[in-house]
């Protein structure tokens, strides 16, 4: 466009071509000039900071079609309420409380022994022994105490309690004898309160659909790699790949940030000891500033035309 044709990006170079198939005589030989730098513009495929409205409807849509009430309620968990996923997989049937506020429960966000790494909450102290357990601190809340609360809606609740009765079904636990094993024993959690429970057993709510063991984090990561495909929701290849599921945390705090939620309240919402630390929750990305932009001209420009008008 600019007459530089005489740029390196012009130089070209002669190489033998094969046009055909076969061995020796059977395919014909010629030459062809290519250029040396790669003149093709690849179109860069952006990654989400975090799920936007309109993508979690498609995800949703998605789930209805070909997933269940688990993958349902994991989701909602972490986009509605700010869970992370490492506190989705270690809540246990005992961390489900109802509220002194009709119509809500407190979903109880603590560490046991029996956790594993990627069922470990943050903002917790993780007790060393069982002994722990009877410990004032294990029995305080707060952050950095032994444990946190997050309250849900009666309805959240009852779809979790749904996905209970679903994934424990005695007909379904009838045909394998493998997975009432599993669900026995390894999805067995510590019992740490007094809340009443059905045969006074604890268990890890969500379970692998194969072998009714609680489900991992690698194991989710790759239902949701599924799901976002599905979706069309891009997944890079790099550090996002194995943490998706942050998006949805992000998500709950920039929808909150957009409502006009302050800095304090946001802290109190995502569970953490300083505001400072809420601060990497808020990444716009282009389409978010873009949207900035515009509201901006719009105040300006009503500011602008009320002081014309005076």
């Amino acid at each position: 466009m600019y007459g530089l044709t005489d740029s390196f990006l012009f130089e070209t170079i002669t190489i033998g071509t094969t046009i055909g198939n076969g061995f020796f005589a059977h395919a014909n030989r010629g030459t062809q000039e290519r250029y040396k730098a790669n003149k093709k513009v690849f179109k860069q495929q952006s990654v989400p900071k975090y799920i936007k409205p309109y993508q979690y409807e498609r995800i949703m849509d998605v789930i209805e079609k070909s997933y269940g009430i688990r993958e349902k309620v994991i989701i909602d968990l972490m986009y509605n309420y700010g869970l992370r996923i490492g506190e989705v997989l270690g809540l246990t049937f005992e961390d489900i409380v109802p509220s002194y506020k009709e119509g809500y429960y407190n979903l109880i966000i603590r560490d046991r022994m029996s956790d594993k790494p990627t069922q470990r909450a943050k903002g917790v102290i993780t007790p060393t022994s069982k002994d722990e357990y009877n410990d004032a601190w294990y029995r305080e809340q707060g952050n950095h105490l032994g444990y946190q609360t997050v309250l849900i809606e009666e309805e959240m609740a009852e779809l979790i309690q749904e996905y209970i009765d679903e994934s424990r079904d005695d007909i379904l636990l009838s045909k394998s004898s493998i997975k009432r094993e599993n669900l026995k024993n390894i999805a067995k959690a510590d019992r740490v309160s007094m809340t009443p429970l059905v045969n006074n057993e604890n268990q890890y709510i969500f379970l692998n659909h194969q072998h009714y063991t609680p489900i991992t984090q690698a194991g989710w990561g790759y239902v949701l790699r599924g799901i976002f495909k599905e979706a069309g929701i891009h997944v890079d290849i790099g550090s996002k790949s194995t943490n998706l599921s942050h998006r949805f945390r992000h998500a709950f705090a920039m929808n909150r940030v957009k409502n006009g939620m302050q800095i304090l309240e946001l802290q109190k919402e995502l569970r953490h000891a300083s505001p400072k630390s809420c601060e990497a929750y808020y990444n716009p990305d282009d389409e978010d500033k873009v949207e900035l932009l515009r509201k901006n001209n719009e105040r300006y420009k009503e500011t602008y035309d009320k002081d014309k008008n005076k």
